[in-house]
């Protein structure tokens, strides 16, 4: 029994001062401070790493990079143009504001006579030639359009047709579209970069499920601006928060900019001339280039925003028509504030501007971003100050907490004072 007793009373002196411990330390302030520190420091962590990882398209220049000694700057030149009719894609405003199709081979040969003239080697090119060699670029527009899917069924013994009508927001590209933006694909691949056949189009997964309830759908038609496209690829969309604000659930194609520019300018897009002359041959503008995409090599830090400001038709650097970002680095911290601080300034220096979904979902995540880092300064500094008063607390006499009083146990109190007591 002694054995017994022995282990009840050590188990209880041991409860008794870890309890102790236990209240000393949760009743002090500095307990709490960096509780809440550590939790914001972790749950900010978290969520700026997921937001960064989200976005591998405004990474791409370590891609393009691969391991070489080059280093390369992603760029993106935004433009604007006149949109009469949200069916219909924007039209040029004119070279001091717009890029059109024909402009992009000006900036091709001025963007590859600067990339050559860094070569101790030059290539000698011909004047129709304007694919880029040693750097990449691709461009694009974005609209809305209508169209449909007809899937024929044998119905008591005879052929009827079901059609299914949708709206899709349409982005048509040119250039090496792919190298820039990531996609992951359900089914085939991305457009061809020869076009042999214009009417070739590549659809998300929402399109896919809400037509075929499938993603296997390469070789499948749908019916838009009266003709019959090929689907040649599906690509998954991302479903992060980000991008389903900005609109990765939006039904989407996607085609070649030529053919959308080329049914404008034969008046595709234009409005009814009211002629019923069959010989009339109506004619359209040229559409507007919405965003223009670059990869650079730069060999000092900055050169490539030059080189490109300098191959735009008619920049001005006192009245910029255009907005030119640098998507490599954008997501630093001293970059997230510029974009950030003042409030108000970036919506103003953006106004008219319409920009493609992907620039929308990084848009949105820099100002989260901001926020984010923002609650992980003030965590950092919690966790400081908290430190600081257990360290404070600690340096006082005895080396412990302050102790809180309590009423002693019975076993603690003397027998002269338990006689006392109970008189």
């Amino acid at each position: 029994m002694g054995i017994i007793n022995w282990i009840k009373d050590y188990w209880r002196d041991i409860r008794k001062s870890t309890g102790k411990t236990f209240k000393n330390v949760v009743l002090t302030a500095h307990f709490w401070v960096i509780l809440v520190a550590l939790g914001l420091i972790i749950s900010m962590s978290v969520m700026i790493f997921g937001t960064l990882n989200a976005r591998k398209d405004q990474n791409m220049a370590e891609y393009w990079q691969n391991g070489g000694k080059t280093e390369y700057r992603q760029m993106s030149v935004f433009a604007k143009g006149n949109r009469t009719d949200l069916y219909a894609p924007i039209v040029s405003l004119g070279e001091n504001q717009s890029i059109t199709k024909e402009d992009i081979v000006k900036v091709r040969k001025e963007l590859q006579g600067t990339v050559d003239s860094g070569k101790t080697i030059k290539k000698k090119k011909s004047s129709s030639e304007v694919k880029p060699t040693g750097w990449n670029d691709c461009y694009s527009t974005t609209f809305k359009a209508n169209g449909s899917y007809t899937k024929w069924m044998e119905i008591n013994g005879s052929n009827r047709a079901a059609t299914k009508n949708f709206e899709a927001e349409v982005v048509a590209v040119g250039g090496d579209f792919q190298s820039f933006h990531p996609f992951e694909y359900m089914d085939g691949g991305f457009l061809p970069l020869d076009e042999y056949d214009p009417n070739q189009i590549v659809i998300n997964d929402e399109l896919a499920w809400t037509l075929f309830k499938s993603y296997s759908v390469s070789g499948q038609k749908i019916q838009m601006f009266g003709e019959d496209m090929t689907i040649v690829g599906v690509v998954r969309e991302k479903k992060t928060k980000i991008d389903r604000i900005t609109g990765s659930e939006t039904l989407r194609v996607f085609c070649y900019f030529s053919k959308i520019d080329d049914m404008s300018r034969n008046g595709f897009f234009s409005a009814d001339t009211g002629s019923d002359d069959e010989n009339t041959n109506p004619s359209g503008p040229a559409i507007a280039i919405s965003c223009y995409e670059a990869m650079l090599p730069e060999a000092v830090r900055g050169v490539a925003r030059t080189d490109i400001i300098n191959a735009l038709p008619s920049y001005n650097m006192n009245d910029p028509q255009y907005l030119v970002v640098s998507n490599t680095g954008r997501f630093r911290v001293d970059k997230i504030y510029d974009h950030n601080m003042p409030i108000g300034e970036f919506e103003n220096k953006t106004s008219g501007y319409e920009f493609p979904y992907w620039e929308k979902a990084s848009i949105l995540a820099t100002q989260r971003l901001f926020l984010m880092e923002a609650a992980l300064l003030i965590g950092g500094i919690l966790l400081i100050i908290g430190i600081i008063i257990m360290i404070l607390r600690l340096r006082k006499p005895g080396g412990k907490f302050d102790q809180v009083e309590e009423e002693p146990d019975e076993d603690e109190i003397p027998n002269e004072v338990a006689i006392e007591m109970t008189r």
